[in-house]
């Protein structure tokens, strides 16, 4: 084999690695898609000799979407502050938006969302009281909290009594 074919074999391979890598699902899309054209480009080959055409990859480039769409909505259960689950949220809404999935493409029911919102609240809640904060913040806290999580003001009260049951206060002086 001639050193000029052995550099075309070298950028197919890189191709396929790349192919491969689509094919299993990645939310690194983009970039194995443009190291996949490069390779190809530099070895003088073309989508056909990995048995791929611009429809097939554009379909892997939407399966990709829709896994990495996925695996975001799965680490919102695990987030811990609502800051990080909006930049979470955002971020799982750009792969719809990019593969132009709608959000029944990762089965998930808005009921999901607002329940994950509420764990997120009680948690910091939660946080909040074992760090020793003055109840005033506490109260205060877990209002923003409440309504961050989608629940509505008369909502609000009831899930405050639950999770912050009043103790006796003393009497003022």
């Amino acid at each position: 084999m001639n050193l000029e074919g052995g550099i075309v074999n070298q950028y197919l391979e890189e191709a396929k690695r790349q192919l491969a890598i689509l094919q299993c699902g990645t939310n690194q899309y983009e970039e194995c898609l443009y190291r996949l054209r490069e390779a190809l480009r530099k070895g003088g080959c073309s989508l056909s000799d990995l048995g791929q055409t611009e429809g097939s990859i554009g379909q892997l480039r939407v399966y990709c979407c829709q896994i990495s769409a996925r695996q975001l909505f799965d680490s919102l259960v695990l987030s811990q502050s609502p800051e990080r689950y909006d930049q979470v949220y955002k971020e799982m809404m750009n792969h719809l938006e990019v593969g132009c999935l709608p959000l029944a493409a990762i089965p998930v029911v808005t009921d999901e969302f607002k329940a994950i919102r509420l764990s997120t609240a009680h948690k910091m809640i939660k946080k909040l009281k074992e760090g020793g904060a003055k109840q005033y913040l506490v109260d205060q806290e877990a209002r923003r909290y409440l309504k961050w999580a989608g629940l509505e003001s008369n909502e609000i009260e009831g899930e405050i009594q639950k999770i912050l049951p009043q103790t006796s206060q003393p009497p003022c002086l």
